[in-house]
């Protein structure tokens, strides 16, 4: 059970993996949990005793290989920016089924802030807009200050980012319609700032 098939000197043998140079060690990490129906008081530790914000959860998790916050379905009006620690995965429930906001006193901040090894996949996030005349622009994604990627560069994938103008109606409920929605006047709430 401890042994692999490979070829050593010539012949094919039964053999330990590290004798012929494949590491089998695996950092295991350790996993937290997010539910709209949780509570900040929790461990997050266990899917029966999840947090209720992500903001909050990210500030519980250490940094580290393999460290996974799961979100699970639902809506998440959040606190952005939201910084996510070295090598820290946020991982949704899906593009159709986790869907992160920001509130709207943050409306117009970054979202998620990145840094080495990150990750965030499997969501969907809506609702940031760049008012017409603001001097800053704000992404969906940009690295932290002070980021230094020294393993990997962030990872971003199945994450569909939805933005807004500022007049929303019952037929434009995004505002496209605006003229301070992207594209009409490019860059409101922009994706990725690399």
């Amino acid at each position: 059970a401890d042994s692999i098939l490979a070829t050593v000197g010539g012949k094919l043998t039964w053999t330990r993996p590290d004798l012929v140079g494949i590491a089998t060690g695996f950092d295991t990490g350790n996993t937290f949990y997010v539910s709209a129906n949780g509570n900040d008081s929790n461990s997050g530790v266990t899917f029966e005793k999840p947090f209720k914000t992500i903001a909050y959860a990210l500030t519980q998790i250490s940094p580290g290989a393999n460290q996974i916050l799961q979100v699970s379905a639902g809506e998440y009006e959040e606190t952005f920016p939201l910084s996510i620690p070295i090598g820290v995965t946020v991982r949704g429930a899906g593009q159709r089924a986790t869907l992160l906001k920001p509130t709207v006193a943050t409306e117009t901040n970054d979202c998620f802030l990145l840094d080495d090894r990150t990750t965030v996949e499997d969501m969907t996030i809506g609702g940031m807009y760049k008012p017409a005349g603001a001097a800053n622009n704000n992404y969906a994604f940009r690295f932290k200050t002070g980021a230094d990627i020294q393993n990997r560069s962030p990872y971003v994938q199945r994450v569909t980012v939805i933005n807004r103008g500022t007049q929303v109606t019952a037929s434009d409920p995004y505002g496209y319609g605006s003229a301070d929605a992207y594209p009409t006047t490019a860059p409101g709430g922009a994706g990725v700032l690399v």
